[in-house]
């Protein structure tokens, strides 16, 4: 039996489940075909060096990453999206070059003689449209990882997506650290994001089955509770 999956609850945008069937009707099928088909046992391939996990296995995103492009790129979706990026090297640049169209600026660096350093961003996975990002590290990546997608849809390379965040179960059986999907979320709306974002976007949570047995090494988690991730002085 499959032990990974998506969470029921998804957070997002208003008609973004609508929007994605229309653009894609097999983008939510496919994600979850690609969950559920994560080998649990192989999963568990990163040995814990912290002190409270000492000698026990925990979740490896390396291998999670891997096996779910194993099947997304079986199904049709390429492994990046990237663009350029341009940055100036004064503020007062940086605000000249927020008003020209990103297809525009490197001519205006040019024409304008402007100093820069250039760079990219680069998104996971990519069909018809729509990008979906995998994301099992801090909660600030959750966060960019939405600014990625809000600069990818400015510059007409998107028109809708999702980012894929750790539910608790699956956090509690990681090293301390990746964000869960329920701050995620809370942060999310505390943004307005699902009234203000102008393309369709959510956060989705991979949720694990903690009811059957764990492979040999890890050790069952105690009952998990949501990390105050936003807490500066932790």
């Amino acid at each position: 039996m499959p032990r990974f999956s998506i969470h029921p609850d998804i957070c997002s945008t208003d008609g973004w489940r609508e929007a994605i069937d229309r653009i894609d009707p097999e983008f939510m099928p496919n994600l979850e075909l690609a969950l559920r088909r994560m080998d649990f046992a192989t999963c568990f391939d990163k040995d814990s060096e912290e002190a409270t996990k000492v000698g026990q296995k925990v979740l490896s995103p390396v291998i999670m990453n891997q096996q779910i492009e194993n099947t997304l790129v079986l199904r049709g979706f390429e492994k990046k999206l990237t663009s350029e990026n341009y940055y100036p090297e004064t503020t007062a640049d940086s605000k000249r070059l927020r008003d020209i169209p990103h297809k525009d600026r490197k001519a205006f660096l040019a024409q304008e003689a402007i100093p820069y350093q250039e760079g990219w961003i680069e998104g996971d996975f990519f069909k018809k449209g729509l990008l979906l990002e995998v994301q099992f590290g801090k909660y600030p990546f959750v966060d960019w990882d939405i600014d990625k997608s809000i600069q990818f849809f400015r510059r007409n390379r998107i028109i809708g997506g999702c980012v894929l965040v750790p539910m608790p179960s699956t956090q509690s059986l990681m090293s301390t650290g990746p964000a869960n999907w329920q701050t995620a979320q809370w942060m999310f709306y505390e943004k307005y994001l699902d009234l203000t974002l102008e393309f369709p976007l959510a956060l989705i949570g991979l949720e694990v089955d903690l009811s059957g047995p764990l492979p040999k090494g890890a050790k069952k988690p105690k009952p998990q509770k949501v990390d105050n991730q936003l807490c500066f002085a932790c």
